[in-house]
């Protein structure tokens, strides 16, 4: 078949020397990669899709993932002296997804919760739960942002509850950013959550992109991810947002 009839075309092929702001491959610390074998396993994953570092971003979420810096460092400090790794030439910058609850609230002037955020700008990567908006959250968002960090939602296309392109209007000119879930481009997550994703980058809403990698499915997921080449150079203008967040 001719080239330019072809209308998608693979995921990967938007990202050049990427950096990955949002994934789970630290070992044995949330849902993500369970020892150093499978960590190293995601970190090759991620290299064959063109990333080439990444922030990782296990969760912090009380009742569940009880991080913090100590655990996250103590991560991190293994899998680096793993020589396996030290191989991969892949940096990796610890960082943390934060649940806003009221543990987050209750901490938020805590200096190890900055020692945990992405480097530049003081952005800060939080989530809600899919089901409900997280109670307090404008007294949240309100509490962060005067206390100088600048949050960054991750996958707000996966929150049942937010749907009215207007509402997100409204965040955005508060400054909130959005990152994308990458796998949203497909129907991994539902159909309605692709549609949303697809509309909302036409529209700009999304200011980065991230993997979300926890393991494998997602892996043989994204590696076979093919996108329609209209979206295709918004996808590559978020990539080439994420690698701002390196710290010069």
């Amino acid at each position: 078949m001719l080239s330019f009839l072809i209308k998608t075309i693979l995921f990967k092929e938007t990202i050049q020397n990427g950096l990955d702001i949002h994934n789970h491959i630290l070992p044995g610390i949330d849902d993500g990669a369970k020892n150093i074998d499978e960590s190293l396993i995601l970190i090759k994953g991620l290299q064959s899709l063109n990333i080439i570092s990444s922030y990782a971003t296990p969760h912090i979420m009380a009742g569940f993932y009880e991080n913090n810096q100590e655990s996250i460092w103590n991560s991190m400090q293994r899998l680096s002296q793993d020589s396996n790794y030290q191989d991969l030439n892949f940096p990796i910058y610890p960082s943390a997804e934060y649940m806003l609850d009221d543990n987050f609230l209750k901490n938020i002037h805590k200096t190890n919760l900055k020692s945990l955020m992405l480097k530049q700008h003081n952005y800060i990567l939080v989530e809600m739960s899919y089901a409900y908006e997280s109670p307090r959250f404008e007294d949240i968002l309100f509490k962060m942002q005067t206390s100088g960090l600048n949050p960054i939602m991750a996958h707000p296309e996966r929150y049942n509850y937010w749907n009215i392109d207007h509402d997100i209007e409204s965040l955005r000119s508060r400054n909130i950013h959005f990152q994308l879930n990458a796998l949203s481009l497909s129907d991994y997550y539902g159909s309605a959550v692709q549609k949303k994703a697809i509309r909302w980058l036409k529209k700009g809403y999304y200011s980065f992109i991230g993997t979300d990698l926890h393991h494998t499915k997602h892996l043989n997921a994204l590696q076979n991810l093919q996108i329609s080449k209209k979206i295709a150079p918004l996808v590559e203008e978020l990539w080439n947002n994420n690698k701002k967040l390196l710290a010069k």
